[in-house]
């Protein structure tokens, strides 16, 4: 009897020590303090903000329209002299040409304006008379007008090819349209920058109305 009584005791007590420490398993460690849960919004605000002074800082000339586009059109110009060359036909000579001097022009302004030196060297050549934004405006449009022209003769020559090589023209004149585009849009925001500041020197010219009484007199009569 005295053996039964020992055994529902010690039962009794090895229940309760296994309730006591489920009980303290499942308690609930300390609350973590406000400023350490506050933390994940707050540094999301911080890596928004960053990337925004990114955009917004002026130094990152190339982050800026319509600047960004002078690596793509390089970049562009590249992927476009590897679609020519894998056609290995003797006919591509204005494709040729308007690669090559796309790749020139759009590698030189990147340089350029890599080196900020835009302002000194059309300061140098034009004596200041001709400012960057034509220049850039006149030879975007002249490379647009010659992308456009190798967009027809790249389908074209896709068209009539043999041997298989339709297959390079066809991806040159894809990536001609890219770089159409990439001359387009530039030459745009530059025309409407240069119509703009072209209407606010307009408006500033003041014209005075003549005045029959006048404080000096006339030194010439």
């Amino acid at each position: 009897m005295c053996t039964i009584m020992f055994l529902i005791r010690y039962s009794c007590s090895v229940h309760s020590l296994h309730c006591q420490q489920s009980l303290t398993i499942d308690k609930p460690l300390c609350p973590l303090p406000r400023s350490i849960t506050a933390l994940k919004p707050i540094s999301r605000s911080i890596i928004m903000q960053t990337l925004g002074n990114i955009f917004e800082n002026e130094d990152n000339i190339f982050l800026k329209m319509p600047h960004f586009f002078k690596p793509l059109q390089a970049l562009n110009a590249i992927i476009l002299a590897i679609c020519i060359g894998s056609t290995a036909s003797g006919d591509n000579g204005i494709l040729w040409f308007t690669i090559i001097v796309s790749l020139i022009i759009s590698a030189a302004a990147t340089v350029i304006f890599a080196l900020r030196i835009q302002d000194e060297l059309m300061e140098s050549i034009s004596n200041g008379s001709v400012a960057w934004n034509v220049v850039e405006l006149v030879y975007s449009f002249i490379l647009a007008v010659l992308c456009v022209i190798s967009v027809w003769l790249s389908f074209s020559f896709a068209n009539r090819s043999l041997y298989g090589t339709s297959a390079g023209y066809i991806a040159s004149g894809l990536f001609f349209i890219v770089q159409t585009i990439f001359y387009v849009v530039p030459c745009t925001v530059i025309y409407r920058e240069v119509q703009a500041s072209s209407e606010a020197e307009r408006q500033n010219i003041v014209i005075e109305p003549a005045h029959p009484f006048r404080s000096n007199a006339y030194q010439d009569l």
